[in-house]
């Protein structure tokens, strides 16, 4: 069986892994990592799994690398998504790698994929576009042929052991008076971090700065802040402007 499996706060990541699993075999299922799990679970060695992540500060989200720890492979073949917001994917990929031999999955291959930035939306606002998408079939195309040849060559990935640094810095958020305590954000918080009766109130120690609550919003409520947002576009769109492609690799 082919699952797609991802951790994606905004959605993107899931489509993209989507993409991908659909490509190689449209029968395949997902498993949503982007919520805690309720139990471990287990593959078996002719399963393939696509596991996606977004990127974040060059690294692995630790609740993705903690809620993919609780999967348990038995020599199942892996192909791994970096999803990054046209700055630059860093040691992701190699720490992906890591992750996935540590609970016994096989990383056949590897794509890294640019994507809107989740918190400056101005950055790659397009993408994936459907040249994005063409590509990323091409390159399933490649990965179903790698699978059919049973080829289990080591990959060797851009990054860096140690990885770097990443301490993430909440971004601060305005609840506007649209908010009518639906309390969806408060239940669909990845991180857990909105208080279970005032969803102004974030537990900033808990808060990955996902955007996840922005972006689910029924009323359209909440907001980074805009200086902060301004700021952090000002420094960005410096090393986001050019067009960066998507990168295969097997």
């Amino acid at each position: 069986m082919l699952y797609a499996i991802y951790f994606s706060p905004t959605n993107t990541t899931a489509t993209i892994t989507k993409t991908v699993a659909k490509a190689i075999d449209h029968t395949y299922q997902t498993l949503d990592l982007t919520m805690p799990l309720s139990s471990s679970l287990s593959f078996e060695p002719d399963d393939v799994i696509i596991w996606g992540i977004p990127v974040y500060g060059g690294r692995v989200p630790a609740l993705a690398t903690k809620r993919f720890m609780q999967l348990h492979a038995q020599h199942t073949k892996a192909i791994i998504i970096a999803v990054y917001g046209n700055r630059a994917y860093e040691d992701a990929l190699v720490e992906m790698q890591d992750l996935c031999n540590a609970q016994n999955f096989q990383v056949i291959g590897a794509i890294s994929a640019i994507a809107k930035h989740s918190i400056v939306p101005t950055i790659a606002a397009k993408r994936p576009d459907q040249d994005d998408i063409n590509t990323l079939k091409a390159m399933a195309s490649q990965l179903q042929s790698k699978l059919t040849n049973q080829q289990t060559s080591t990959l060797i990935l851009p990054g860096n052991r140690p990885y770097k640094t990443y301490a993430p810095k909440p971004i601060h958020l305005i609840i506007d008076d649209n908010c009518n305590h639906c309390m969806t954000c408060q239940k669909l918080c990845p991180a857990q971090a909105i208080d279970t009766h005032d969803p102004s109130l974030i537990d900033t120690s808990r808060c990955i700065s996902c955007m996840r609550c922005v972006d689910i919003c029924p009323k359209q409520a909440r907001h980074g802040d805009p200086d902060a947002i301004s700021s952090l576009a000002a420094r960005l769109h410096t090393i986001c402007s050019d067009h960066k492609s998507y990168e295969l690799f097997i």
